[in-house]
Formats: C-alpha cells, sequence, structure tokens
C-alpha cells in the first residue's frame, strides 16, 4: 500500500501533534498510523520499507 504522503511528513506531523497535545512521541507515530489506516506505527514502517526499494545496492 502506497502511503499519499512522503513518511517524513508523517513523522513531522507526529512530531507536531507530540508537542501540542504533551503527548510522547510514540503515542503520536500511532495517532498518525491510525489516521493513515494502519494499527499503529511499526506497521506503517514496516509496509513502507518493504514497498521501498532499496537504494543501495549491497552488489559492487
Amino acid at each position: 500500500m502506497q502511503l499519499p504522503v512522503p513518511i517524513y511528513v508523517l513523522k513531522r506531523q507526529a512530531k507536531r501533534l507530540s508537542r501540542e497535545n504533551r503527548i510522547p512521541l510514540n503515542e503520536a507515530l500511532d495517532c498518525v498510523a491510525l489516521e493513515q489506516g494502519y494499527s499503529g506505527w511499526s506497521l506503517l514502517a514496516a509496509r513502507h520499507t518493504a514497498d521501498t526499494p532499496a537504494k543501495n545496492s549491497l552488489a559492487s
């Protein structure tokens, strides 16, 4: 599943949410993930990593 916005934008939203609501960053990350349709940030990040091709190849 492709995210509608880049992951760095979602992280920025979570940091702002954390500051504004005085909640831990991990809770804010989970809130942002829920808004995107995922059950938690770890699942969102894992799916994003699986869908994103590796930028660097291990082969020389």
